[in-house]
């Protein structure tokens, strides 16, 4: 529970130092470590956050979901970050700064997107009090399927990977062996 608290508050600190935009999104870490304030898209914010927590040695993984809308290559994917608490992947969505709880457990992506597809209720936790959880509960609810990212890589910036998933992840189908490697607690 004390390491939860800590990376809330680690969160919360750099979340209020972030606003979605794209002026900041290909700058260095050690420049945006300077800007008291940055405009990043998902993906790129995703990186900074996860790169900040492993330096305070939190166990992160950055994931993808995508939706099942037209493939446009701009609005079909959005990046998350997952931290290792607990024995468990938990799922917080810097950019849009919450996370998401069925009853009172913090889901991890897989969770999210099964719960989605089952068309059942889930509850968004702000870590800032600046959000919109109507929009960001419309837009969750058009997931379809995770994908797990390598650093350094955004969803969209690596068009021809992410169109394989995206066609593949289309069916609403996961593969066993893919859920028991990343999700062996589900």
């Amino acid at each position: 529970m004390q390491q939860l608290t800590e990376l809330i508050r680690i969160l919360v600190i750099l979340c209020s130092t972030h606003t979605h935009g794209k002026l900041h999104d290909n700058r260095t870490e050690a420049y945006l470590d300077k800007l008291p304030h940055k405009v990043m898209t998902c993906g790129p914010f995703s990186n900074y956050v996860a790169k900040k927590l492993k330096k305070k040695d939190f166990v992160v993984r950055r994931v993808c979901v995508l939706t099942l809308n037209e493939w446009d290559n701009r609005n079909n994917g959005h990046e998350m970050i997952e931290v290792f608490i607990g024995n468990r992947w938990l799922l917080f969505d810097v950019d849009m700064h919450c996370f998401y709880v069925q009853g009172d457990k913090i889901l991890n992506t897989y969770q999210l997107v099964e719960i989605v597809k089952r068309k059942e209720q889930f509850t968004i936790i702000p870590i800032l009090d600046d959000i919109d959880i109507e929009t960001i509960e419309k837009q969750i609810r058009h997931l379809c399927h995770v994908s797990m990212m390598r650093d350094g890589h955004t969803w969209y910036g690596d068009k021809k990977n992410m169109k394989r998933i995206g066609s593949y992840h289309r069916s609403y189908r996961y593969r066993n062996d893919y859920k028991k490697k990343y999700y062996p607690e589900s």
